[in-house]
């Protein structure tokens, strides 16, 4: 549609007005690419796949897939990791390459992780396309440059992070730095903001086969409206676990970005599969079918002698 795509064109260029990090739903089993001290917390190393469509029956709506691997050194003190991922979004598309480090020290009941990443981000915006338009003539608009543009920027992250059994704490600068997205243009167009992300959550056990787990995902940038996740999820027999996830944000009209519902299946000791469906709850709803994403996660270690169970069952 040449409406999104204008839309899309004007929030990609002009600075600090939306989210310009990638979204998941699924943010409790995909944590390391929210937060880099999170690669030494489970103590096994993994490889996980996430692949997300947004707003269904949009032209240039987002489009997200990733991979991340995380694997622990040195008594599992030290954890390392990978995410790699890939974001497209209307005439814009994102290559972004990140390296994890993570330290754990014990803390009281539980544990206290401290993670730094490097990035390296490969932007590239396409102007070539009937797709591409403005009100007053390409060739009148400063934000609209002929053919392509691509640049390569650094950039670099800290975490923290915080459990025990049952709880679980996390706070985040994934870019530390505001980096210019500019390539040639003289004017500032396009600008890499800071993101500070906070996570929380707890796991009850109400018997022998299920648990509750409440949790929050809260995202912040500078001169735009706070965001909040709330999830509630339900497991049974620590291999289904159901939930409901409400995000705030949409527009002055709504009650929220989405309404959200989650489903995953530990299919044996290895490997986890999930999705989940958002039903959109701002005005998009009348143009979109909502949004999909799937995960999958593989973890090559063993398990404990001391339980029939992986180290972190609930992904704390």
């Amino acid at each position: 549609m040449k409406i999104l795509s204008t839309v899309i064109l004007m929030l990609s260029f002009y600075a600090c007005l939306a989210q310009q990090q990638p979204l998941y739903t699924q943010f409790m089993y995909n944590k390391q690419v929210y937060n880099p001290a999170y690669v030494s917390v489970e103590g096994t190393p993994s490889i996980g796949l996430v692949y997300r469509t947004q707003w269904i029956g949009i032209e240039g709506a987002p489009d997200f897939q990733g991979l991340n691997f995380a694997m622990p050194l040195r008594n599992d003190r030290i954890g390392i990791g990978v995410n790699l991922k890939r974001v497209s979004i209307g005439l814009t598309n994102e290559i972004l390459l990140e390296g994890l480090y993570g330290y754990r020290f014990d803390l009281g009941t539980g544990s206290l992780n401290l993670g730094m990443q490097l990035s390296l981000k490969s932007f590239n915006i396409n102007f070539n396309g009937d797709n591409v338009f403005t009100s007053d003539g390409i060739s009148n608009d400063p934000a609209v440059q002929e053919g392509s543009r691509s640049n390569q920027i650094f950039n670099f992250g800290l975490g923290a992070y915080y459990r025990t059994d049952n709880l679980f704490f996390g706070l985040s600068i994934p870019r530390v730095q505001n980096v210019d997205l500019n390539t040639t243009s003289e004017f500032v167009l396009s600008q890499e903001e800071r993101h500070i992300y906070g996570m929380l959550g707890a796991s009850f056990d109400l018997n022998e086969n299920i648990s509750l787990t409440p949790q929050l995902l809260f995202r912040w940038v500078k001169n735009t409206p706070s965001d909040l996740d709330v999830n509630f999820s339900a497991r049974y027999q620590r291999k289904y676990t159901a939930g409901l996830t409400y995000r705030l944000g949409g527009d002055s009209n709504s009650f929220g970005e989405s309404l959200d519902a989650i489903f995953s299946m530990q299919v044996n000791e290895k490997i986890l599969i999930g999705f989940a469906y958002d039903y959109t709850l701002s005005a998009i709803r009348k143009q979109s079918s909502g949004s999909l994403e799937f995960i999958a996660k593989y973890r090559f270690g063993e398990r404990q002698e001391v339980e029939d169970s992986y180290i972190n069952p609930r992904y704390f």
